[in-house]
């Protein structure tokens, strides 16, 4: 009996692991969520969760500590925006090739 672990399932897992809420977009979103990474590079906790809709992809990272707003730019091939928030003692980000305004509006959804 294989049990099939989906990307919601491994982010709940990883922003568990991580000791985050499990913060993503909205399922009505129009986004769906096809990947989960965590990572902690130099003992920064982070959690990244990329969505994808019909033309566009985003990435929603949640950190524990400071941001280097080039950096993740970077990681994401560099053609793309950043808007950055804290929120409930982290800090997050939603890097995509969206609007600035457009990840502004996005990030007002983000749940857990």
């Amino acid at each position: 009996n294989a049990r099939v672990v989906t990307p919601t399932d491994e982010l709940r897992q990883f922003a568990k692991d991580l000791g985050f809420k499990p913060y993503r977009l909205p399922q009505d979103s129009g986004w769906r969520l096809v990947s989960v990474r965590k990572m902690e590079p130099k003992g920064t906790k982070v959690l990244m969760a990329t969505y994808k809709n019909q033309r566009s992809q985003v990435s929603l990272f949640v950190i524990q500590g400071s941001l280097d707003a080039e950096r993740l730019k970077s990681l994401q091939g560099g053609r793309t925006n950043t808007y950055v928030w804290d929120r409930d003692g982290v800090r997050m980000a939603l890097i995509g090739n969206v609007e600035p305004e457009g990840l502004k509006r996005l990030a007002s959804t983000v749940d857990n």
